[in-house]
């Protein structure tokens, strides 16, 4: 224990609009706060240019650990840019060759559960909707476990986005121009604000119905289900993943050298 603790710990999430980041950050504050610490959340904004700003900025600051929810699939860019030696837990994001205790959703079976059982329902496409899925560990998990589940013969068809930078009316008019009515579609979102912005609209028009579509994607409220009667969402735990990472945190703020698990699944 280092007595001359700050008893402040820097918490990056990567986009503060999202329920999921919020919810992550309320975990791991309450967590923290029963242990004495102070939680100072701060939001990259989908930002990689702030991510590394932010992370650069801690570096100057007297904090006692770091937890992060990072855009960047390189654990090699976040050891440059967060040089000072102190406690790091990495959430949501699973990084390759990462130095650091990671807390995650098991995003691939999750994704490959759930379209398994829509093919059993004998679907014909799956029309993906997501921001840049190259850019976060979790879409490309999740994406993967959609392509693995799909059988010969049903179509996969994706629409990508900037997800800080983007027209909700053209990404609706190429959902429009790619969703056949004719056909048994699953509409599946990679995140849920994406469903609360694009599936109203289209139920309104009759692209989405009960009859010709399933609508489905990862969820942290049950907006959806309100919206959407007949959606079958994800369900995630975010409250949980950061009350486990900010656990994770203490342990090591305990004492640094103390092992604890490199990946840890919600």
């Amino acid at each position: 224990m280092n007595n001359n603790a700050s008893k402040m710990v820097a918490f990056v999430v990567s986009d503060i609009e999202d329920y999921f980041s919020v919810e992550i950050f309320r975990g791991a504050s309450q967590v923290l706060e029963n242990s004495g610490y102070v939680t100072v959340l701060m939001d990259t904004n989908s930002s990689l240019q702030r991510e590394q700003e932010l992370l650069e900025s801690i570096n100057q600051r007297s904090f006692d650990g770091l937890l992060l929810q990072p855009l960047t699939n390189d654990a090699q860019e976040i050891a440059k840019r967060a040089v000072r030696q102190f406690p790091i837990v990495i959430m949501d994001r699973e990084l390759e060759l990462s130095a650091w205790p990671q807390v995650v959703t098991n995003n691939y079976q999750a994704s490959y559960n759930a379209t398994r059982d829509f093919v059993a329902q004998g679907i014909d496409e799956v029309v993906v909707v997501s921001s840049q899925i190259q850019s976060a560990s979790t879409r490309r998990q999740r994406y993967q476990g959609i392509k693995d589940a799909l059988q010969s013969g049903q179509s996969l068809k994706t629409i990508e986005f900037n997800e800080s930078d983007f027209s909700v009316e053209e990404v609706l008019n190429r959902l429009r121009r790619m969703i056949d009515p004719r056909k048994k579609t699953v509409l599946f979102s990679l995140k849920e604000r994406w469903l609360l912005n694009f599936l109203p609209p289209l139920m309104r028009e009759g692209l989405i119905t009960s009859e010709n579509s399933i609508v489905t994607g990862f969820a942290d409220t049950n907006l959806i289900e309100s919206i959407c009667p007949f959606a079958r969402v994800i369900s995630q735990h975010p409250f949980t993943m950061g009350q486990r990472a900010a656990e994770t945190l203490l342990m090591k703020l305990k004492d640094n050298d103390q092992a604890v698990p490199g990946l840890q699944i919600i």
